[in-house]
């Protein structure tokens, strides 16, 4: 059994009156016929039951259930959402079973919010699992609600993150300073797959003409509203309940069932225990005609961040969960589950001088158009490409595209060539120094010339001549082992290396070689990538945090996990956008550097992000 004692708290208590009141009808009283059902019975791969002790009325499942629906079976994992989100925190007690609300999709509903099983025709068709925004169905503008939009003139001038579309901003503190635990909340319970973009920063309610206010919400409290959640701050709670969820989860069940029409309905009744590899049967419920809408003359619903293809894109190679494409509001995800990507696991990324963007997978190269659907696949198998698992991509704007191959050479793809596009380099059929190779760095624009870094020093080879150039510890490079090559505006020489820091060189001339290390400032010896900045400025991602070095600095000045918001030490890869901005995917999400503010801005899965292990980065220019 579940222990009362999280439902009786003074918190939780407080938040009873809002729950309690008279709901609001929206249309007509629904009709008490059943609905025909679409699922019929699904099969329970797991399942958490959960029965108050006072309230013998709740006890309800919250199943994985493997369903049939568009044409295969498919996972609906409630109870996998349920505990990745915040589990009781985040919903507390589910108030219904899992059943057909809607033709064609399942819903459960819980104390703080409802979740939806159902097919999104903006995801390409995908079926997926996600909160309902909730508070859109209060204040936003669905289900015939009245909009009450969003407070884009009152805003915090304290520390937080920006979130969504709309200028708001989530912080540990209020307006006026008062701490509120607001963003801590909001990012360990989930973020935004939990509880949408916020539509106000945390103030107190106050009613005032143009703020958002719940319906019978006591003004005087520190609210923030999202699309799926309302936060509110206790300070006289206990330090673990200060920051509280209102009731949407009872509020919208009584919005969608009026009359306590709810009571009577099957999925609302308490329920038996379901055994983990029994069937459930689904149940349909009729909710009658739709809901009247919004009255003439009201604002109308503030839209949903649409993504926007042609602004510029941030785009995040994944370990385990494909491409991640970020437009500035929203994050899209691209893998194998809803593309015909071969691989959720990305390498290397290049963006052409068309806008397209070259996957580097393990198994092959995938070219998506400026749409972000996939045009072209490039494998072994179809193509002259040398090798599947792709370790580093780049290119002469997209008429030559090279390939670092792992373990197998590199392979080059000339778009305009009339015979066999592909070309093969390896050490039995050419003068490359190692299969291994590590990154590449195309050296100028139309004389295909490019810079390898590979486990046996760096070679730079020119295609008019098809000659190669190789340098190596005789040469003045710290070690062979190369890892990283990046050439700035000046035309010094920048090469990353693993274990023994960076060399540099204006020619690679014997003698004009200089090395840095930790000593230096390097945050570790081992280096990932190394950028010039337009500024001239040097970027390494090391394994030790974000290492920098203006033109005129002698030593390096290192970001890490303990003195500045990079939210991981291991730093994989770098790009700048259009406006000077550094971003670096990490071991634990993406970060964004803004050298002119020196903020830090970080992205994780809670804000919409694939997967928070992230290997490559690359910026696709605006329209």
């Amino acid at each position: 059994m579940l222990s009362a004692r999280f439902l009786r708290s003074p918190a939780f208590l407080s938040l009873l009156g809002l729950a309690l009141l008279t709901a609001v009808a929206i249309g007509r009283p629904a009709s008490s016929s059943a609905a025909t059902p679409s699922f019929g019975t699904a099969t329970v791969t797991d399942n958490l039951f959960m029965a108050d002790e006072v309230n013998t009325s709740l006890r309800h499942n919250i199943p994985n259930l493997q369903v049939f629906a568009g044409g295969q079976q498919r996972n609906a994992d409630f109870k996998s959402h349920f505990e990745s989100t915040g589990g009781l925190e985040r919903w507390g007690l589910p108030i219904s079973e899992v059943f057909e609300e809607e033709s064609g999709a399942l819903t459960q509903y819980y104390q703080r919010g409802a979740v939806d099983f159902h097919i999104r025709q903006d995801l390409g068709g995908s079926w997926v699992l996600e909160r309902r925004l909730t508070w859109d169905y209060m204040g936003g503008g669905l289900g015939g609600s009245v909009d009450m939009g969003v407070e884009p003139h009152v805003t915090n001038p304290h520390a937080g993150v920006l979130v969504g579309p709309w200028g708001h901003k989530i912080s540990n503190v209020d307006i006026t300073g008062k701490r509120t635990g607001f963003r801590d909340f909001f990012d360990r319970l989930g973020g935004v797959q939990s509880f949408g973009f916020p539509k106000t920063d945390a103030r107190e309610d106050t009613g005032a003409a143009g703020m958002l206010l719940a319906q019978g919400a006591t003004p005087g409290i520190v609210r923030q509203y999202f699309q799926a959640a309302v936060f509110e701050h206790f300070p006289d709670n206990p330090p673990q309940y200060r920051v509280q969820l209102t009731l949407l989860g009872d509020f919208l069940r009584n919005l969608a069932y009026p009359n306590n029409r709810w009571a009577s309905l099957t999925p609302f009744l308490a329920a038996a225990e379901l055994r983990t590899g029994g069937i459930m049967t689904l149940v349909a419920v009729d909710r009658g005609p739709p809901p009247t809408p919004s009255p003439a003359g009201t604002p109308t619903a503030t839209p949903l961040p649409q993504f926007n293809s042609n602004n510029e894109l941030i785009v995040v190679g994944s370990r385990r969960n494909g491409l991640s494409v970020y437009d500035g509001f929203v994050w899209k995800t691209i893998n194998v589950e809803n593309s015909t990507l071969g691989s959720n696991r990305i390498n290397a990324l290049f963006v052409d001088d068309q806008r397209r963007i070259w996957v580097g997978t393990d198994s092959g190269l995938f070219r998506l158009n400026a749409d972000l659907n996939i045009e072209a696949t490039f494998t072994q198998n179809n193509s002259g490409l040398g090798a599947n698992d792709i370790a580093a991509l780049s290119g002469d704007g997209s008429a030559i595209i090279w390939i670092g191959l792992a373990g197998r050479g590199a392979s080059s793809y000339t778009a305009a060539s009339t015979d066999d596009p592909w070309t093969w380099h390896r050490t039995d059929s050419s003068s490359i120094p190692s299969n291994s190779v590590r990154d590449l760095f195309m050296l100028d624009v139309g004389q295909n010339r490019v810079w390898f870094a590979t486990g046996a020093g760096a070679a730079q080879y020119d295609g008019a001549t098809d000659s190669w150039r190789r340098l190596t510890t005789t040469d003045g490079l710290a070690s062979d082992d190369v890892t990283a090559v990046a050439i700035g505006g000046d035309g010094v020489l920048w090469f990353g290396t693993d274990g023994s820091g960076i060399s540099s060189t204006p020619s690679g001339v014997e003698g004009s070689w200089t090395t840095y290390t930790t000593a230096d400032g390097l945050g570790d010896d081992s280096i990932r990538k190394v950028l010039v900045s337009s500024t001239g400025t040097l970027w390494a991602a090391t394994d030790g945090g974000l290492s920098r070095k203006s033109r005129t600095d002698f030593t390096f000045r290192t970001f890490n996990a303990l003195n500045s918001g990079l939210p991981h030490n291991e730093t994989r890869d770098l790009a700048e956008d259009s406006q000077g901005n550094i971003w670096i995917a990490t071991g634990d999400g993406v970060s964004k550097f803004d050298t002119k503010s020196n903020r830090w801005d970080d992205f994780r899965t809670t804000d919409g992000l694939a997967e928070n292990d992230t290997l490559a980065i690359a910026i696709v220019p605006r329209r």
